[in-house]
């Protein structure tokens, strides 16, 4: 969690996360009751422990069942701005 940061309940669901690749973009996109600051930037860094072999895609469940994020990748550093997108956010009722 971020420093100052004044959420007490840090629980988030995701619904459905994805991954793919269009020749050099990957793209992953995720769906959820809410985010965390660089919660999404964390799981592409532990998504990138698989590609490298460092971690099994079997971990992760492990990884969230321990609730210990030094056991997550870093945050994804190389992740900029320019580069990272958000497509919509859709409200509990349902609107964009």
């Amino acid at each position: 969690m971020a420093a100052g940061s004044k959420i007490e309940d840090t629980t988030r669901t995701i619904y459905s996360a994805c991954v793919k690749r269009c020749g050099d973009i990957v793209e992953f996109s995720v769906s959820a009751d809410g985010f965390l600051y660089n919660m999404v930037r964390i799981m592409v860094g532990t998504l990138l422990k698989v590609e490298a072999g460092k971690i099994l895609p079997c971990d992760i469940s492990k990884i969230i069942s321990a609730k210990n994020r030094a056991l997550a990748g870093s945050t994804a550093k190389d992740f900029i701005p320019w580069n990272t997108l958000l497509s919509y956010v859709v409200n509990a009722a349902g609107t964009v």
